[in-house]
């Protein structure tokens, strides 16, 4: 009896391990950025540390989700850039977009291809979206959050967004503290490793099967 519970345990643990690195490694690559770099005249920031977040998600091969949401107390607008939400591609490629939220377009077209799109002090970015449904200035601003999928249809990927000449990763025209203008995200948010809490897991099942072991002995 004794043995089948040791066995037992074995085969559960080995099981609950190679499950947890299993799932881990499948799930899709996000990257996540934060609005932090404050380029409004007056400041949009005021005493908040962000504006928001950006959340890139790989979907398939080709394909990634963007995600925009602005933290309480910002709203998007559009005051006259070039675009609204700017982004950078290794490559330029061609892209097109699908999902947009409703009261935003990318700019210019669909398919898009590369261009020089002017954020005031977050510099030019290629691709951008434009909010449609924001008034003139500052009127009308948009509360999000703001999402859309963009794809190649090769091998494009979150690995493929990159910052511009300025050292931005993305840019948005939003309106914050009273004031309006571009906040810019140049860093990514640093992610917990996938699957770092695993060595634990695998040592307290390492804890039940000694114990199972000893518990035999014992009766031996």
């Amino acid at each position: 009896m004794n043995r089948k519970l040791t066995l037992t345990l074995t085969g559960a643990a080995i099981a609950f391990a190679t499950g947890l690195l299993f799932s881990g490694a499948s799930h899709a690559n996000t990257v996540e950025f934060s609005l932090t770099s404050d380029h409004c005249t007056g400041g949009c920031l005021g005493t908040a540390t962000s504006a928001g977040t950006i959340t890139i998600t790989d979907v398939s091969t080709g394909v990634v989700s963007v995600n925009v949401s602005l933290a309480s107390g910002f709203q998007f607008v559009s005051t006259g850039f070039d675009t609204d939400i700017g982004f950078n591609l290794a490559g330029n490629p061609t892209i097109t977009y699908s999902g947009v939220t409703a009261g935003f377009t990318p700019t210019g077209s669909n398919p898009q291809s590369a261009g020089s799109l002017h954020m005031d002090g977050t510099g030019f970015f290629e691709y951008g979206v434009t909010c449609t449904a924001c008034g003139s200035g500052g009127s009308n601003p948009q509360p999000g959050p703001v999402n859309f999928t963009i794809t190649d249809g090769a091998t494009f990927s979150t690995a493929s967004f990159q910052q511009n000449a300025a050292g931005q990763f993305f840019a948005v025209d939003l309106i914050g503290n009273g004031n309006t203008g571009a906040v810019d995200a140049s860093v990514p948010v640093p992610a917990p490793i996938v699957g770092a809490g695993l060595p634990g897991l695998i040592m307290a099942c390492g804890g039940l099967l000694a114990l199972a072991r000893r518990r035999r002995q014992l009766v031996v």
